[in-house]
């Protein structure tokens, strides 16, 4: 006959030794929040005695203001019991992902109890945000998301896997070796794009030396005015590389104060950097293939115009001057007046054809601004100092061709009024708009500057693409002008 269970009394030691043995943390406590009694497991977990773990009590080893745990709480309260997914805090301050469940029971005095039984569960935690991540950046990818939009959903993954409060993706700049920060999330690091650091400078070491870094107090170790203001403590730097390629850096940092990164969040961090470096990977192949496509398209445009267009007006100016022979004086005046407009309107076609073939070997907009700062730099007798966004050459045809103008009329009112020792070239690209920044340290814009046929056209090209121009005095001397137009307008609209 079976055994009633139900009759037998289980001894108390099998108790202790469940408790002693399981491979969760086990944790006797009040409602609360007092904490009575820990296993080893929740000891080895909480990395603290179970003296400290009952000391600390539930609000030292939780943010109890996250908003994971309130409803967790109620839910016990109304219900005996609940499992969850919570944060918590090991002794040393670091935090972790734990899967609990916990049942209120009473005890033999009569007070309730409760039981919580938890495991860590960071690294599946981690992994599944990790896989969230980058399923948004393959769909904004997808999407047609520009760069800079793309690498902002990097900084901001970043920052929330890592806890931090700043993260920003740094690229590589024009210069060799130096690095420009291109996208970042935070309350200070965005304030920071568009920002140059040279070879040298912490960030770009990193960059070149292709090897992920834990830093104790960022502060400390910046060599750059703009990393000290951030006023970081620990920080993570992982490369973005691709292949061969080095982009730049991904950079997550947090408080003064707070604890020493650890080597599996600095792998998380790496993870999303590869994510980064896949993303400006296809941007530039998407990018290169849009520039392959046009090309294609003006030699096919400069084939028709030659073969087609330009062949049958010139039988048709050969017509006409056999049929003015023939006709009254008057006339063949007009013939003649006809066929020179013809030949105008010929050559004009040639200029055309000769401008198509000439763009299928046309630089990069990030190539050809920089060889005009450095074209500029012989007769200025400094360099210019040229600061781009990672997606400068996602700027289509058209805002490119005016773009290339505006820098060369800005350099030369520099140049022929400004007296300046330097001058800052920023150009930049957000979801909305291009806009083209110079800023240089002269005397300052005054009537012969302002009233120039040169600033009349900058500001006709922008209006014509929907945006605006102006050129204003900087405190203490100086000037700045600034040329900005929507985005996606221009592609519509012809170069004048």
């Amino acid at each position: 006959m079976a055994s009633d269970m139900s009759l037998v009394r289980i001894d108390d030691r099998l108790y202790e030794a469940v408790f002693d043995q399981s491979p969760d943390g086990v944790l006797i406590t009040v409602p609360d929040g007092r904490i009575l009694a820990a296993n080893p497991a929740a000891c080895a977990i909480l990395r603290a005695s179970e003296e400290e773990i009952c000391r600390r009590g539930r609000q030292g080893l939780s943010d109890e203001r996250d908003p994971r745990w309130a409803p967790a709480l109620e839910e016990r309260r109304r219900a005996g019991r609940v499992q969850a997914v919570v944060p918590m805090l090991r002794a040393d301050g670091a935090p972790f992902v734990a899967e609990l469940s916990s049942t209120v029971f009473v005890a033999e005095n009569g007070e309730e109890r409760t039981c919580v039984i938890f495991r860590d569960v960071t690294a599946r935690a981690r992994l599944e945000q990790q896989l969230r991540a980058a399923n948004e950046i393959t769909q904004a990818l997808l999407a047609g998301e520009t760069t800079n939009g793309v690498l902002t959903t990097v900084a901001r993954h970043a920052r929330q896997l890592a806890g931090a409060a700043e993260a920003g993706v740094v690229t590589a700049g024009d210069e060799p070796g130096s690095v420009v920060v291109a996208a970042g999330d935070g309350l200070r690091m965005p304030g920071l794009v568009r920002r140059w650091y040279p070879p040298g400078s912490l960030l770009a070491s990193v960059m070149a030396s292709r090897r992920s870094t834990i830093v104790d107090d960022l502060t400390a170790a910046a060599t750059e005015e703009d990393g000290r203001k951030l006023g970081l403590g620990p920080a993570m730097i992982a490369p973005i590389v691709s292949g061969d390629t080095v982009f730049g850096n991904l950079l997550v940092g947090s408080e003064p104060g707070h604890r020493r990164y650890e080597a599996d969040e600095l792998a998380a961090i790496e993870m999303l950097a590869q994510s980064a470096g896949v993303a400006l990977t296809l941007a530039r192949a998407r990018a290169e293939a849009e520039r392959a496509t046009l090309l294609e398209e003006q030699s096919r445009i400069a084939a028709d115009l030659h073969d087609s267009v330009l062949q049958q007006l010139f039988a048709l100016g050969l017509r006409l001057q056999a049929v003015s022979g023939f006709a009254p004086p008057i006339v063949a005046d007009r013939i003649s007046e006809s066929v020179l407009r013809l030949d105008e309107v010929i050559a004009e076609i040639r200029r055309t054809i000769f401008g198509l073939h000439r763009a299928e070997s046309r630089r990069s907009l990030a190539a050809e601004l920089g060889a005009i700062a450095d074209e500029y730099a012989e007769h200025l007798g400094f360099a210019p100092t040229l600061t781009l966004s990672a997606a400068v050459d996602d700027c289509d045809s058209v805002t490119a061709t005016h773009l290339v103008v505006a820098v060369r009329e800005a350099l030369s009112n520099v140049l022929r009024h400004s007296r300046a020792t330097c001058v800052d070239i920023s150009l930049s690209e957000s979801a909305s708009e291009v806009v083209l920044d110079v800023v240089d340290d002269g005397v300052g814009p005054s009537a012969a500057t302002t009233d120039g046929n040169g600033l009349r056209n900058m500001a006709r090209r922008a209006a014509s693409l929907g945006g605006h121009f102006q050129l204003t005095p900087v405190r203490p001397h100086g000037a700045h002008f600034e040329w900005r137009v929507p985005r996606g307008v221009a592609a519509q609209r012809p170069v004048e």
